[in-house]
């Protein structure tokens, strides 16, 4: 039970950041589409916003025998990157039978740092915070969980990423609002091709997607305000492998508001963490070296 309370909590951490940190720019090509222009601008502007709230809404379908969701709000700024989001990952946590309540993240550059309360309570070893340093956990965590990681973009600076990556075919669909603002709604297809050969930061991470998926292209949707920022935003996933056999769909939607706001975010003090890349070394060290029961 420790071990899959532990890979549901990793794998909900993961999927959330790790398609975050270093971005690159996917360049506008002169094609003339005034919607598909609108839609880059729109990119570039909400990245130049410097700092924004976020909501996030997760809803998948295939873990378990009715839809689940996992909801979050935070606070990010891109100078420096640094972020803080809270998820309440109930209806996940009740696929696997266990009260999992709500996480707390703060992510710094490429590290995120996770307060897990129905995860320590149940690790004696791990401390308050557990650290993640992404750019080192693929090789540990095995395949399965490496799959469904690289399925959110969390950070809403990456996910705008995929918004330069939009296919020829943008659509505007028509006036709404989003939280009392009126938008210009937009349909495209994303080209994960474009975003893993432009973006360094994220080219590992969507080429693994789009190996272990057969995904090239997503469904995209996007809500631009009368300033051309993003205020809400979704991408659709199909067929995810989620371990043990099983599938996904899975669609994000993402709410930008409050832009401008002050961004007091600060990692927590190193006595009070766990890094969780040294908590799994040492537990497959300590496999390796133990004795079977009875010879």
């Amino acid at each position: 039970m420790r071990r899959a309370l532990l890979i549901l909590s990793l794998l909900s951490a993961l999927a959330l950041t790790a398609c975050g940190g270093e971005s690159g720019s996917v360049e506008a090509e002169s094609d003339g589409g005034g919607s598909r222009q609108a839609v880059l601008a729109a990119a570039q502007m909400t990245t130049e916003a410097g700092s924004y709230r976020s909501s996030f809404d997760l809803a998948f379908e295939g873990l378990g025998d009715e839809p689940v969701s996992m909801r979050g709000e935070g606070v990010f700024g891109s100078e420096p990157p640094r972020g803080r989001m809270t998820f309440d990952m109930s209806e996940l946590g009740a696929i696997a039978g266990q009260d999992l309540g709500k996480a707390d993240f703060i992510f710094d550059g490429d590290t995120v740092y996770m307060r897990f309360p129905a995860l320590s309570s149940r690790v004696p070893e791990i401390k308050e915070w557990i650290k993640f340093d992404l750019a080192d956990l693929s090789g540990q965590l095995g395949a399965d969980l490496g799959q469904v990681s690289q399925i959110n973009q969390s950070d809403p600076s990456a996910a705008l990423e995929y918004l330069r990556a939009a296919s020829e075919d943008v659509e505007e669909v028509g006036e709404e609002e989003v939280r009392g603002q009126p938008t210009t709604r937009y349909r495209m297809t994303v080209d994960l091709r474009k975003v893993a050969a432009a973006t360094p930061g994220q080219r590992s991470n969507v080429e693994k997607v789009m190996r272990l998926s057969g995904i090239e292209e997503l469904p995209a949707e996007v809500w631009v305000d009368g300033e051309g920022r993003v205020r809400r935003m979704t991408l659709a996933y199909a067929n995810l492998k989620a371990g043990q056999g099983r599938e996904t769909d899975m669609k994000m939607t993402m709410e930008l508001f409050d832009f401008g706001v002050e961004v007091d975010v600060e990692p927590p003090e190193p006595d009070r963490v766990t890094d969780i890349g040294d908590f799994l070394g040492r537990g497959a060290e300590e496999t390796e070296h133990s004795e079977p029961e009875g010879g």
